[in-house]
């Protein structure tokens, strides 16, 4: 992946990474902020950086998993949102990862801070885009009995700059097909891709 520069959160046990595309975006500095209270080597990696003359705050995580750890999942996604509410004004700042969220989880919290959107909502909440963890399709995960879950676990937030020099306006799901050769799709889950609008 010569085209992209990697920022590994860690390089040992469990660890988020988030490609910079070269001669496009570039870094202005990044810091890991760790989860005190997590039992899966959970964090938050905040990259700062710029593109042209809009600034961002890249906040990349994956939460505390599964039903049983929703208390200590919230904790995280609170410190999330305190960080992406304690950046300046004028940068836009992106939260996304696999959050294992439930929209019970969002509302126990206080919701979203004042200017930030999820994105799949901003974008029309289209049914087709919903599910990011879907055991109807995806058969990477066997789930014993007829009934699959699904839950739309992966989400992007986005707190615009004041200017609004930045703005979201596509989205959509990556790692539908099976990967070449094999019977397994790339995940368990499927990506999210989201298009960012700039304006300089």
């Amino acid at each position: 992946m010569t085209n992209y520069e990697c920022i590994a959160a860690k390089q040992s046990d469990y660890f988020v990474a988030t490609l910079l595309r070269r001669g496009r975006v570039y870094m202005d500095r990044h810091k890991v902020v760790d989860f005190p209270t997590t039992r899966m080597y959970r964090h938050v990696l905040a990259v700062q950086a710029h593109c042209g003359s809009v600034v961002m705050d890249l906040l990349n995580t994956h939460l505390e998993s599964t039903a049983e750890h929703a208390e200590e999942r919230m904790r995280q996604l609170e410190k999330c949102l305190d960080i992406m509410t304690r950046r300046p004004g004028d940068r836009t700042v992106i939260l996304g990862g696999d959050l294992n969220m439930r929209d019970k989880e969002v509302t126990s919290v206080g919701g979203l801070p004042a200017g930030a959107r999820d994105v799949w909502e901003q974008l029309g909440s289209r049914p087709e885009l919903k599910w990011t963890w879907d055991l109807t399709r995806n058969t990477n995960l066997e789930w014993a009995g007829k009934w699959k879950p699904r839950c739309r676990f992966d989400r992007v937030y986005v707190r615009p700059s004041g200017s609004g020099n930045m703005r979201a306006d596509q989205f959509g799901l990556l790692g539908l097909e099976k990967v070449e050769g094999t019977q397994s799709f790339p995940s368990d889950h499927w990506g999210v891709r989201v298009g960012l609008k700039l304006t300089q």
